[in-house]
């Protein structure tokens, strides 16, 4: 498909205003598709609302009849939109958004005979492993959940898109990115973790890891996912695979401001997530670190995305271009305290 066929094609993008679904957007502007972008109700749409070519709709996943409507005259969709917060672990909502949200976006793409839906997942639903010479990959057996509902959540939905691909014949490719880092992250999401090492909050490193990856690469393999034939596959979309150590170390390398450098034991890290949970069942508020997130955050879960790379053409942007062009975004938008002084902006 060239680039004057997209021009006639619309894309449905839930999730659209969000770190990776901005880039998305932008993805499918640059390669010639027209976008309807669907943002829920009282957001601001800030990182995409002055683009050219993109009609910007407001909905919810739990709407099925509205989402019918919306998807109104679309040739294709692409479903970003999801419930990532990582407390509480445990929550109805992780699946009322999650599943039944992706069972009413499978639903109207089937009513509307959309040619082709994208479905986002996780590289939680994938099975990883310890190893860099040998990381996960789309075979890998899946090792559960990590005692986080977002994780269960989205396996449920996967396993659902790919019955639908089965049974109904839903046009769909299920893409699965790693921890993204990019600019337009305007909630923030994963970029919290930049913004906390750029203020030195950050006072130790876990033992663990994780595949980190350029949230524009995860966008350029999900926007060529429309064209290429690839119904009915999976595609593990990452990059570097790094313990928390050596990302604190580039993050350094990128800005100039110290990180911490030393490991603590996963036992001690265990021990105060059990503590700080504890603190937030009495409290009601948001612990700095939950168990389950602790037991995560010393766990190295590591994936190869060579599938991805070859048949959608992923780029692998270097994780230092990416935190650069992160920083520069969140400076440039008011997120960083004197970023002025800190020649990252250059």
């Amino acid at each position: 498909m060239n680039t004057a066929e997209n021009h006639k094609k619309l894309v449905f993008v839930t999730g659209a205003d969000g770190l990776l679904g901005s880039n998305v957007v932008r993805e499918l502007l640059k390669q010639g598709y027209k976008v309807r972008a669907m943002v829920q109700k009282g957001r601001k749409a800030k990182t995409i609302r002055n683009l050219e070519n993109v009609e910007i709709v407001y909905g919810d996943l739990l709407e099925p009849i509205k989402l019918v409507g919306l998807m109104k005259e679309c040739d294709m969709v692409i479903h970003i939109a999801a419930f990532t917060a990582s407390w509480p672990s445990r929550s109805r909502k992780f699946f009322k958004v999650n599943v039944e949200g992706t069972r009413n976006m499978i639903d109207a793409a089937l009513y509307r005979n959309i040619e082709r839906f994208v479905y986002i997942s996780s590289s939680n639903t994938q099975g990883f492993t310890r190893s860099k010479k040998h990381p996960g990959n789309e075979t890998t057996p899946w090792q559960g959940d990590q005692g986080m509902d977002y994780a269960l959540s989205k396996k449920e939905a996967h396993l659902m898109v790919d019955k639908a691909v089965e049974e109904n014949g839903l046009p769909a490719t299920i893409i699965c990115p790693g921890f993204m880092f990019g600019p337009y992250d305007s909630g923030p999401t994963s970029g919290q973790l930049l913004i906390k090492a750029w203020h030195q909050s950050i006072k130790f490193a876990t033992k663990g890891g994780k595949n980190f990856v350029a949230a524009r690469d995860v966008a350029t393999a999900t926007v060529n996912a429309l064209k290429e034939d690839t119904i009915g596959e999976t595609f593990i979309c990452g990059n570097a695979n790094l313990t928390f150590k050596e990302l604190f170390q580039m993050i350094e390398d990128v800005t100039g401001i110290p990180q911490p450098h030393t490991v603590v034991p996963a036992f001690l890290v265990n021990i105060a997530g059990f503590f700080m949970d504890l603190i937030s069942k009495v409290t009601h508020k948001q612990p700095m670190l939950s168990l389950p997130m602790a037991k995560n955050a010393s766990e190295r879960m590591y994936y190869g995305a060579s599938k991805a790379v070859k048949k959608l053409n992923m780029p692998q942007t270097d994780l230092r271009t990416a935190i650069r062009e992160t920083y520069q975004w969140f400076g440039k938008n008011g997120y960083l305290e004197d970023y002025e002084k800190h020649a990252i902006q250059k």
